[in-house]
């Protein structure tokens, strides 16, 4: 601890050394820096640099006096030059600075005047900035007063009510009701009779607003007017009181007034909340006749089953399970698995391989399955894999990697999983290969599908309606533009195209769209909620995604096998990545994965690459180490970049990586520095130079990263940059660095 009070009493010397006399750049960074750093001896200087010149120092010289001030570092000094700055700065940040500042030391003393600045402006005796007034439009005075009102709050000053009060109703202002209601709810009890004021107020939004504020004071002053909300004419509000009491208090009684609500929307929503504390309530509520009531009653019992413990039945259940309404029918599915009947699970399974039900009505039963671990629960979600509904089979698979890290089911998951992946659990239709083939070959015919729009032609007589040369009449019709002239294969246009021009032509690329164009009509239609991927693919893509959650060397050697063979670019990019998942999470020497990786990685693919490259960083032994050499001076600099990511991975970030501290590319810089830091590799100096090159383009990261190495020596070789004048350009990075290297420091300020 002495180590770091001795370093931080030599920082803050140096920077408030610079905030006295330096140049205005250097002034605002030391002043932001000292509020980090956190000494005790940067007050007075502080203090000075809110008469500075310069708006900007005193800006910031105010915001590291706030930064103090949080800290605990604080003085009489300072409340007096934060109020004197609070008068007479025209600057608003230096003033919404010094109300926080103020707020947080519990000035007694500014008290009268922030009473005035949220009643008004205070023009006799506050200085306003008014050439920026007049130029913006905005008043500055709008945020000083709800700066004001919540420092009355913080400080607990109930003779401010009346003041939130008059400003409430003033109609030249902007409106200030949340700030204030929620300022009015800490001050009581003379906060609640302005409030209860509010709930017959003719704006809406007010009403709902003091309702909900007034629903969260646990004061008794306010009872009365909770009572008053709770039974309101305007159901908004009765609804924002009592979401606010029972966030409070669910078991206050008056919540049964709530639950039994004339209105089923605030029935249904308050169920969650505040039932599970009125179960007396809830056979009532499992009988109601609105189905958004039941159904938020069907929810909190899968949520919370011992609620059903005394019911002998749930009178609607059977009912709800067969309902139009999806939602509704979901979630009595899943309030059928606490009702304890004897069939319960063969109820689920039945609903789940139910083809003819909605997707969302089998997904409660599966969820419901696993969930109970119900015996043969792979079986059955296996068994529905080659549905038709998409989100159901990908759900599946979900649940499945879910299972994989089980006891009971982890094994039967995992070889679940690898059979999706190999394709052997969902197979491809044999006729597929064809059918696909066929149809490739007739969109290549031209004009295969020009019957299928208002466009298409007259086929029985070959006229091409895009640019017929004659009418029925014999009379010459003429392109209607230039487009369909070059497309229309007149002869005499086709002799003026095939002609050579002396300036500009077609180049044989622009030939080539002109010819899609007349080959391809664009379709206009609709995009389908889910995209109609065949099961056997998406199987298996997801199979691939999902086991790089599944730390086991058989799926890597799976994984592995996938990405070798020519399974179409998003499946082998899948298997790249989940591999590059476990990459660090299995032994580093398992032959078949490690050689494929490197066989792989020169893949044209990029995005493929650069997970190949990432998995390199746990597979491949000392061939992979290499090979990340190699890559690391890539002409790519997103390559290069990974490859310093997987070498930190494999402990091979030593001080040959200090090289690329100084590469063209940013994100190659900022791997080089994270990967030698973590492995504690770093040359201090080299890492200051990397924080001061590209003018601090890296300082706040570097400042972090010193800090975690080591503070004392990294901050005594800055301090030695900012002791030379011969580098005063660098002092603002310096002192950036410095600044970062404290904030992302944990010591506590010396005091």
């Amino acid at each position: 601890m002495s180590n770091s009070i001795d370093t931080n009493e030599s920082v803050s010397r140096r920077l408030c050394a610079i905030l006295a006399d330096g140049i205005d750049v250097h002034r605002m960074a030391a002043a932001k820096a000292l509020g980090k750093v956190g000494h005790e001896q940067a007050l007075a200087t502080l203090v000075a640099a809110l008469r500075d010149e310069d708006e900007d120092v005193r800006s910031d010289a105010s915001g590291a006096l706030l930064q103090l001030a949080r800290d605990g570092i604080r003085s009489e000094a300072v409340v007096a030059a934060l109020l004197e700055n609070l008068i007479g700065d025209p600057v608003a940040q230096v003033k919404l600075n010094a109300v926080d500042a103020l707020a947080v030391m519990k000035s007694r003393e500014a008290l009268p005047l922030l009473r005035r600045l949220i009643v008004g402006r205070a023009e006799d005796e506050v200085v306003w900035d008014e050439e920026e007034y007049a130029v913006s439009g905005w008043d500055d005075w709008t945020d000083v007063r709800h700066h004001a009102i919540v420092a009355v709050a913080d400080m607990g000053d109930r003779g401010a009510v009346g003041s939130i009060a008059e400003a409430l109703e003033d109609p030249d202002s902007d409106d200030i009701s949340e700030v204030a209601f929620r300022a009015l709810s800490r001050l009581m009890p003379e906060g609640a009779g302005v409030l209860a004021g509010y709930l017959d107020s003719a704006d809406a939004r007010r009403r709902r607003r003091a309702a909900g504020v007034l629903g969260g004071v646990a004061d008794a002053a306010a009872d009365a007017a909770i009572g008053t909300a709770l039974r309101h004419e305007d159901a908004d509000v009765r609804f924002a009181a009592a979401r606010a009491l029972a966030e409070r208090n669910p078991a206050d009684q008056r919540l049964r007034l709530v639950l039994a609500d004339a209105h089923a929307a605030i029935r249904a929503n308050m169920i969650g909340p505040c039932l599970a504390r009125h179960g007396e309530m809830l056979p009532l509520l499992l009988d109601d006749p609105e189905a958004p009531v039941r159904q938020a009653v069907y929810e909190l019992l899968v949520r919370q089953p011992d609620l059903a413990a005394g019911i002998p039945e749930l009178p609607r259940l059977e009912d709800d399970m067969a309902a139009t309404n999806g939602a509704l029918a979901a979630a009595a599915v899943k309030a059928l698995s606490v009702t304890g009947d004897d069939d319960v699970h063969e109820r689920l399974s039945g609903i789940l391989a139910d083809e003819n039900r909605p997707a969302e009505v089998r997904l409660a039963a599966m969820e419901r399955l696993v969930a109970r671990e119900t015996e043969g629960v792979v079986d059955r979600l296996a068994a529905i894999l080659g549905t038709r509904q998409r989100s159901l089979r990908l759900k599946a698979m979900a649940r499945l990697a879910q299972l994989a890290s089980s006891d009971r089911f982890g094994e039967a998951a995992v070889l679940t999983l690898l059979d999706a992946l190999r394709g052997v659990l969902v197979a491809a239709p044999e006729a597929e290969a064809a059918e696909t083939e066929q149809a490739a070959e007739a969109d290549d015919e031209p004009g295969a599908d020009e019957e299928d729009g208002p466009d298409a032609g007259d086929e029985e007589s070959g006229q091409d309606t895009a640019g017929a040369a004659g009418d029925e009449t014999g009379k010459t019709v003429f392109p209607a533009s230039t487009l369909d002239a070059i497309l229309s294969g007149e002869p005499v246009i086709k002799e003026a195209l095939d002609k050579k021009s002396s300036g500009a032509g077609l180049s044989p690329q622009d030939m080539d769209f002109l010819q899609l164009a007349r080959d391809q009509r664009i379709r206009r239609g609709k995009l389908p909620p889910e995209p109609d991927v065949a099961p056997h693919q998406d199987v298996r893509f997801f199979a691939a995604q999902v086991l790089g959650d599944v730390a086991r060397v058989d799926v890597a050697e799976a994984l592995a096998t996938t990405l070798a063979a020519d399974a179409g670019r998003d499946l082998r990019l899948a298997a790249a990545t989940s591999l590059a998942n476990l990459a660090g999470r299995l032994e580093d020497d398992i032959p078949l994965v490690g050689e494929t990786l490197l066989k792989e990685v020169d893949t044209p693919d990029s995005d493929t690459r650069l997970e190949i490259i990432r998995a390199l960083g746990g597979f491949g032994g000392e061939a992979a180490t290499d090979k990340l050499m190699e890559l690391a001076r890539n002409g790519d600099n997103h390559i290069r970049a990974q490859a310093i990511y997987s070498l930190g991975r494999r402990g091979a970030a030593g001080p040959d990586l200090a090289t690329f501290l100084g590469d063209a590319a940013a994100n190659v810089r900022l791997a080089a520095a994270r990967e030698m830091a973590a492995a504690g590799t770093a040359d201090l100096p080299a890492l200051i130079n990397f924080a001061l090159c590209n003018e601090g383009y890296h300082c706040q990261e570097a400042g972090r990263l010193l800090a975690g190495l080591d503070r004392r020596k990294a901050s005594e070789l800055l301090l030695a940059i900012l002791d030379s004048e011969d580098r005063n350009r660098e002092w603002q990075v310096a002192i950036e660095t410095l600044e970062a290297m404290h904030a992302a420091d944990g010591s506590a300020p010396a005091v």
